[in-house]
This record gives C-alpha cells, structure tokens and sequence, in this order.
C-alpha cells in the first residue's frame, strides 16, 4: 500500500479518536457519586448521593441491605465505608447499581430516601439486633437538611407524593427522629448529631478527607464532597476556600475566583485568601509581554526574533494578539526555482484570537492568523477533567517558519492534533500527542504530508523548592508523499527541507528560587535522532518579579536543529518583559 493511502487511513482514525475524546468529555459522561458519613455515640448516618433525582428501592439479604438505584455506583467509594464507620458497617459492596451493607453485630440498620440519594441510618440495639427495615424505597421529594425545603421541591414533573406521614417517637439511640410513611419502611430525614462539637468533629474531618484527595489527584471527588459540606454550612471560609482551590485545579478560575470573593465577604482581612486570589487574577488577568531572541545556527543563518502579545478580558470570554517578526540573514538558502542564493530580510505574522471559558471547565480559542499574503484560522479546545488534560486543535494556512527555506519562500501547514496530560500521583506527569496534517509553500499547498506522534514521561525525584526532575521524550514526524522540482541542471531538489525525524531524549530538570522574587530553570540532557544527528542539549533561563505586576526574565540554550535533519547546532540567547494590568 503505498504511504499515501496509509496516511489517509491514519488521518481518519485520528479524527475519529477526536471525535470520541470530545464525546467523553462531554457532560454525558457516567453521573458522579459522592459518600457522606458521620457518627456520634448514639448512631451514624451514611448518605449516597448524585446531583439528579434517583430512584431507589431496598430488599433484606440475610443479616444485610441490598439497595438497589437507578445511577451509577462507585465501587471504590462504597468499599471504602467500612473503614469510615468501622464501628457500624461490617462490609459494604456495590455491583451494578446495587449497594450491599451488612451492619455490625449490635447494631439495627433504616433505609430513608432522599431526593438525590439514599441515606442509612444506624442506632445501637438495646436488645438482640432487630432485622433491618427494607421496605422499598420510592422516589420521594422530602428533601434533605441542607438542602430546600418540601415546598421548594415541588416540579411539575415531580412524582406523586406518598401517603401522608404518621410521626413516631425514634428508637432509643437513633439520631434524630423517624417518620414511618405506610407502605414505604422508614423513608424520613434524619438530621445531623444533636451535639454540636460532635458534628463540628465530623465536618473536619470530611474537609481534611477533601484534601487528602485533591493532593492524590481526585479533583473531582474532592469538589463533590467540599459542595457537600459547604450546603450544611454555607458560611464557612475554610471550605469556601478548599472549594475555589479545587474549581482552579480543574479549570474554572472564575469559579474560583467568585468563591474568594464570597469568602472575603465574610472574612476580608484574611491573607491567604487575598493572596489566593491575587494570583488567580494574576495567572488569568491582562498583560502583554514582550519578546526577543538572537537565534544563531552553525555556520549557517542568523535570526533576530520579536514577539509582541497580550491578552484581556471581555466579559465570559478573554481576547488576544500575537505579532511576530523575523530579521533572517542567511549566506545561502534554495528559491522554490531551485537557485540557491543569500537572504537579508524579515517576515511578519500576527494571530488574533478570542478565548471562551465553558461552565464544565473547558475552554476554547478561536483563531485568525495571518502574515506574508497568507491568511489561516485554528481552533483550539481545552478540557480539563479530574484525571488529565485534553487539549484538541485544528490549524489551517500557519505559517511555518521552522526551516529557512519555509521563511524565505512562504510556507504554511495545515494540521489536526491531540493531546492529552497527565498527574499520577504526586510525582508521575505523562503526555501524549499525535498530529497529522501537510505543508504547502507559496503557491502550491501540498508539498508534503506527516504523521507526528509525541510521549513524554516525567518524574520528580526531589519536590522542592529546588525541585528535581527526570523524564524521557519522544518526538517525531514521518515525512510521505513528498513533492520534488527539477532545476536547470536536472537535479531534483525537495520544494521544502523539511525532513523525518525521530528523536530521543533524557531530560534532568532543576528549579527553585534564588529569593522570593527571583526564580530560575535548568535543564540539560542527550537527544537521539535515529533518523538524522545526534547530540547533547542544555539551557538556563530567569525570572525576575520585583511587584506582582511587572517581571523580567533572561534565557539562553544550546541544542541540535532536529528540524533541518543535520548535525547542525543553535545556539539561542533571548529575554522578555511581562506587564499585568
């Protein structure tokens, strides 16, 4: 098959590989679940919960409760109950959407329904253990102590009601009171502990068990239980706090953001939330920043880069610019005629953009790109997910300024790609990505056509400050369909030096700070090229912040050009200046 038809056979499964990222990351996706657990001397109280209506019915298995629902179910999060209520739960499991709780010896079990879940409650038995009260369980509107009342629940597509309520005066032991509705078991809400330290006790611990998870990688259950806790106390700067932490973490700044706001309203003096915010407005708000580098190739071209960017908010969405200039001085580079002749000159190219922040944390930019009589246009797409980050983009007409001859003569590249990114653990931090797509030069637009995979691996051994990193990558791009021109002489000669590469590499990185306002990165390492040159590779770069709104940095490096498919070297020395407004 010739590498024509591949390509097309590979360009097909990575649209349709983007397809499927973009379908799972939708809010389709399976509806999380999240535990509440609490317990006092007298009893304990065990909720699961989901963010829609459930419906849920309950059956006696032996000396155990079977509960049975209509969302899906956390394996995990309900083996896990044992060891939160050793003293009340002997063993809990859960297999397609049923839950199986056996209740400790000494200790009498009630299934209640909520709107949202189903709550188990557990009392001491003054006697032999009673048999569990699981008569099914239908979906109800009583709603929950935190959340509104029977009346605000009231939809028009709302079930039917059950029969009217008998109240009765709770076992001994139970907490708080029970309502026996006929027909449907004990169904009623049970309140939290009547002792005010004992409840305090139990939310922080299920704030500190919040943390735990953000610091694992389990943003999303970490918002699920914080939004838990902060509908039983509202008021409450801590959790608000832990709250906008995790929103930043999973993208949602501006969520983010509103919650400090909301915690300053209670709390306006507080330090770390002044500075907590800062730096999200800081990360997020409006700047431009200026930049320049002095590009020199062995023995070959020198290039004097300018970058002018900036970004600003526009209401829900955030606007900005690029500018770039090159002044290239080459002693030799090949015309698409095929006459190899010298180059002083400069090229420009710009891309405005406008970004557009979605309520799932997402966000996508779109893109028109311009410069030298070529007009492009991308759009991009990022997500962030409790587990990773995906990003997706689609480029038409950019320039491509990699290699000389492409500066010199105009080239451009259309390309689709994905990637994706992500934290095991505390140390581990794995990126993909493949791209696919073709270059094009003045005039024509389809030299030649690529498949570039990408992986890397990174891992820190020493958290720091300094911290110290190792990692391995991978880069290439398999060059096929390659267009050729013939010149005077009758030699065929490539319209574009692009090249295939597959490169290699050992990274060591080290960074920390000098002071409070003066940071630095150092990295070095060894990049193999199987397919062209091979060598080493190291840089440096500084970051000066004296005030929060002006920094300055300093860089320079050292590497192999991998894109020109020589043993070529660049040595690169550049700086910048960043002002946030």
């Amino acid at each position: 098959m010739r590498f024509a038809s591949v390509l097309t056979v590979v360009r097909l499964g990575v649209y349709a590989a983007i397809a499927v990222a973009i379908g799972a990351g939708t809010p389709h996706a399976a509806t999380p679940m999240a535990v509440e657990t609490s317990s006092a001397d007298g009893g304990a109280r065990l909720r699961f919960l989901w963010p829609e209506r459930v419906t849920a019915k309950s059956d006696r298995d032996g000396d155990a409760v079977v509960v049975t629902v209509d969302k899906a179910v956390d394996p995990k999060a309900v083996r896990d109950v044992a060891s939160m209520l050793p003293g009340w739960i002997a063993s809990a499991e859960a297999e397609d959407g049923r839950l199986r709780l056996r209740p400790q010896p000494g200790r009498s079990l009630s299934v209640a329904a909520l709107p949202r879940g189903v709550e188990i409650r557990l009392s001491r038995s003054a006697v032999e253990p009673p048999a569990p009260s699981v008569a099914a369980v239908p979906p109800v509107t009583a709603a929950p102590s935190d959340a509104v009342s029977d009346a605000d629940e009231e939809d028009a597509d709302d079930p039917p009601r059950p029969p009217a309520a008998r109240p009765v005066p709770p076992p001994p032991g139970m907490i708080g009171a029970v309502t026996v509705v006929p027909g449907a078991g004990l169904v009623a809400q049970a309140p939290p502990p009547a002792d005010p330290e004992a409840a305090a006790a139990a939310r922080r611990l299920r704030l500190t068990r919040a943390r735990l998870m953000m610091e694992t990688g389990d943003a999303a259950g970490a918002k699920a239980e914080l939004e838990a806790l902060l509908r039983e106390v509202p008021n409450s700067v801590e959790v608000m706090s832990a709250l906008a932490s995790v929103e930043s973490q999973l993208g949602g700044w501006r969520r983010a953001v509103g919650l400090y706001d909301r915690a300053l309203g209670l709390n306006p003096d507080d330090p770390g939330l002044i500075r907590a915010k800062a730096e999200l407005l800081r990360e997020h708000g409006p700047r431009v920043r200026f930049d320049l580098d002095h590009r020199k190739v062995k023995k070959a071209d020198r290039q004097i880069v300018a970058r002018l960017s900036g970004e600003a908010l526009a209401g829900p969405s955030i606007v900005g610019f690029a500018l770039e200039g090159n002044d290239l001085d080459t002693p030799a580079v090949r015309r698409l005629n095929g006459s190899i002749e010298t180059f002083d000159g400069k090229r420009y190219r710009g891309e405005g953009y406008v970004s557009m922040d979605h309520e799932t944390g997402g966000l996508t930019r779109l893109s028109l790109i311009g410069g030298n009589g070529i007009v492009g246009a991308a759009v991009r797409h990022t997500r962030q997910f409790a587990e990773g980050t995906l990003r997706l983009a689609a480029i038409a007409q950019d320039p491509y300024w990699d290699v000389v001859d492409g500066l010199v003569n105009e080239a451009r590249t259309d390309r689709v790609q994905a990637a994706y990114e992500r934290i095991l653990g505390t140390s581990w931090r794995v990126a993909g990505r493949l791209a696919a797509g073709r270059y094009g030069v003045e005039g024509r637009s389809d030299v030649a056509h690529f498949i570039g995979p990408a992986f890397e691996a990174a891992y820190t051994i020493v958290h720091g400050p300094p911290s110290l990193t190792l990692a391995y990558g991978f880069d290439a791009e398999y060059l096929g369909s390659r267009k050729v021109a013939v010149d005077s002489f009758g030699a065929e000669y490539p319209l574009l030096s692009v090249v295939s590469r597959e490169v290699h590499s050992i990274i060591g990185g080290l960074s920390g700070t000098f002071s409070p306002d003066l940071r630095y990165n150092a990295f070095g390492g060894f990049a193999y090229d199987r397919l062209n040159a091979n060598g080493p590779f190291l840089g440096v770069d500084i970051a000066y912040e004296p005030y929060t709104s002006f920094e300055v940095g300093l860089a320079a490096s050292y590497s192999l050009t991998a894109s020109r498919g020589t043993d070529a070297t660049v040595t690169r020395i550049g700086g910048y200046f960043l002002w946030r407004f």
